[in-house]
């Protein structure tokens, strides 16, 4: 009987020793040569080791057995198999799926249940030790709340087409959520071979047509490199995309709720704002209110296109002046956000001649449409213009002939593009992209504000990768020589004043309400209502503020936060180093730098 209880724990699978493994056809033979007990014992503790999680080959030996046993046997199968299962199973590359797969054929859901459910927390993840033993288990107590419940609990993430088959069979539409997860956690692997799965499985996902795959593929969206992919089925299913995202517009997830709105908002401008004003009928006040606020009334959205009696006349006469570009296949005009001059918005032909020149240009050509633009356009338009065309160049593939798409940036960004941009350049050496990184800091430099510079300022005293390092302090030497100013001296006078006074005072308008800045304890950026009241961020307008004061408001209050945040990090580290080295600073230059300055006062305090 030693093949029966033979162990083979510490058997390498390199070795070059062949060991015979039974296959499950021999089950019938052992139970007829050595009765049930003994065959559900080989059946339940011989274990295979194997990096392809094969065991499962005897408890299929089992299922040849099943159909001859009586009920009498079957019960006595269901008290021997007991014995082999505990709840600290599947712990450990030393366990065998075989007592569980057994125990499901005899229909022992309710006793396996109580073993899953004891299996410890896990976060989400695609790989964890034997999470094939623990998914494939799960998957055959084959009730949808179980299913979902434990999935979750132990964060065993999908990772193949067939995963996700089993899973959508057994769930149908109401976890669409963890099959989003989980391509986006296999699109992301470092491996190509563990990242191929994620084409078939996001080919499934994007097969299903229901509003229940709008909010779940916000997940895949907010990826850059699947945007383009994922946008399409949002356009191609207008109504369930609506219908899914309406009630998203006030997620949970702030992230969820913009990228909701960005679709919606694409959606209206494309025609489609009857279907969103019936849905949004369905849903409570706040929701409609946000609606109406964000897309419905969006002055941006519902701004009329200059035509030939209202366009200004420098647009006229530099467009006019402009060769005759070809169409740029990959970008359709109407599809960005618009930009905006005086209330109206460049209409379809403007922004293409616009997309031709920043191609011609790239980010030093000189060029009088795109100066004027950054004059007379609104700057937050000419952000979310330029933003939005960076991210179809990186859904894409950031095709290096395309690369005028991500020079766009330095040509019509402002601040709120240096802050988005800043973290992108910090992280892309990692991930063999350090030209595109040195790139970036050319377009900060070529933004040029007190904010970008401040950005620029903040990769050149701290960033992981040192050529980029070394980079960064070479672009903010060359400016301060430009300037007749040291490094040191031009870093002391790119700090944002953020709007702000003399004083340190500034207002947001809502109309009928007011809201005043105040600088709260760590530097915290808070606001104070009429009635002297303390609040962390501006609420959200109502039907009686003026929408367009509230939304302006509103995005110069997100931009000054952010701007607040970073002046602090990095402007407290350079005090530092200032009080380690005993740098001096003229009276004059103290007092316009530090003291006077109605944020770095407050810096040099602490």
């Amino acid at each position: 009987m030693t093949l029966l209880e033979r162990e083979e724990d510490n058997w390498n699978w390199n070795s070059k020793e062949k060991r015979i493994t039974p296959p499950c056809y021999i089950t019938l033979s052992f139970y007829v040569l050595f009765g049930l007990e003994k065959t559900i014992h080989f059946l339940a503790t011989y274990h295979r080791k194997s990096l392809y999680y094969e065991t499962g080959t005897y408890a299929e030996g089992f299922a040849n057995l099943l159909p001859i046993l009586d009920e009498s046997e079957r019960a006595y199968c269901k008290e021997w198999i007991k014995l082999y299962f505990k709840p600290k199973e599947l712990e450990s590359e030393e366990t065998s799926i075989a007592p569980f797969l057994i125990a499901l054929d005899l229909g022992m859901k309710e006793e396996l249940l109580s073993i899953v459910e004891s299996w410890k927390d896990r976060k989400p993840a695609r790989i964890h030790s034997d999470s094939e033993y623990r998914k494939n288990i799960i998957f055959q107590l084959d009730d949808s709340e179980i299913v979902i419940r434990n999935m979750r609990k132990i964060g065993h993430l999908l990772d193949s087409a067939e995963e996700v088959k089993r899973w959508l069979s057994i769930t149908q539409y109401s976890d669409l959520e963890w099959v989003a997860l989980s391509i986006k956690e296999v699109f992301n692997s470092p491996s190509s071979y563990y990242r191929d799965p994620y084409k078939e499985m996001l080919k499934l996902f994007l097969g299903i047509k229901a509003p229940e795959v709008a909010r779940p593929l916000l997940y895949l969206y907010a990826v850059p490199k699947l945007a383009a992919e994922t946008k399409s089925w949002f356009l191609e299913n207008p109504y369930f995309a609506i219908e899914g995202l309406v009630p998203a517009v006030l997620d949970g997830d702030k992230k969820i709720s913009e990228l909701a709105i960005d679709i919606l908002q694409s959606l209206f401008a494309r025609g489609y704002g009857e279907g969103i004003v019936q849905e949004k009928e369905k849903h409570s006040a706040e929701i409609q209110e946000t609606i109406k606020n964000e897309i419905l009334e969006n002055s941006t959205l519902t701004a009329e296109p200059f035509d030939d009696s209202t366009t200004p006349e420098w647009l006229s006469d530099s467009i006019q002046a402009l060769p005759k570009g070809k169409a740029i296949a990959w970008v359709v005009p109407e599809e960005l956000p618009p930009i905006l001059v005086q209330k109206r918005k460049l209409s379809a032909i403007q922004v293409a001649a616009v997309l031709s020149e920043l191609k011609e240009k790239g980010l030093e050509g000189n060029s009088p449409l795109l100066k004027s633009l950054k004059e007379q356009a609104e700057q937050v338009s000419l952000d979310d213009f330029v933003w939005k065309l960076f991210e179809a160049w990186i859904s894409l593939g950031a095709p290096n002939k395309d690369k005028w798409a991500f020079t766009a940036l330095g040509r019509l960004g402002g601040d709120r593009i240096a802050l988005k941009l800043t973290p992108l350049i910090k992280v892309w050496p990692g991930e063999s992209q350090h030209q595109r990184a040195v790139l970036g800091l050319e377009i900060l430099k070529t933004i040029g504000s007190d904010t970008a510079l401040m950005q620029l300022n903040g990769i050149a005293q701290k960033v992981k990768f040192k050529g980029l390092k070394e980079m960064a302090n070479t672009f903010m030497e060359s400016i301060a020589k430009k300037k007749g100013l040291k490094k040191s001296e031009l870093e002391d006078r790119v700090v944002p004043d953020c709007g702000l006074d003399e004083e340190g005072k500034r207002e947001f308008n809502f109309g009928p309400r007011t809201f005043h800045f105040v600088l709260g304890p760590d530097l915290k950026p808070m606001v104070k209502d009429e009635e002297g009241k303390l609040k962390d961020d501006l609420p959200k307008p109502n039907s009686k503020d003026d929408a367009d004061l509230a939304n302006a408001s509103l995005e110069e209050w997100k931009l000054m936060k952010k701007q607040i945040r970073e002046i602090s990090k990095i402007q407290a580290q350079r005090m530092e180093q200032a009080m380690v080295t005993g740098r001096r600073w003229k009276v004059e230059e103290w007092e316009m730098l530090l003291a006077k300055h109605p944020l770095m006062t407050h810096i040099a305090k602490t």
